[in-house]
């Protein structure tokens, strides 16, 4: 799933790989980081969600 519209940066995710550090995503390009959590990083709040797939019937 691809999102748009970000500036070219490094963005915190909600993940924390330790105590000290968390884990970033630069968007365009999707790498991945993991930096101190006393530096500075913009944030995006992004909504995840899973699909439902449904079906309407015919002559109920």
């Amino acid at each position: 799933m691809a999102f748009g519209g970000f500036s070219s940066a490094f963005y915190w995710s909600s993940s924390q790989n330790d105590n000290n550090n968390a884990w970033n995503v630069n968007f365009p390009s999707g790498n991945d980081n993991n930096d101190n959590k006393n530096n500075e990083q913009p944030v995006r709040c992004v909504r995840g969600f899973k699909q439902s797939k449904v079906t309407i019937g015919v002559g109920i």
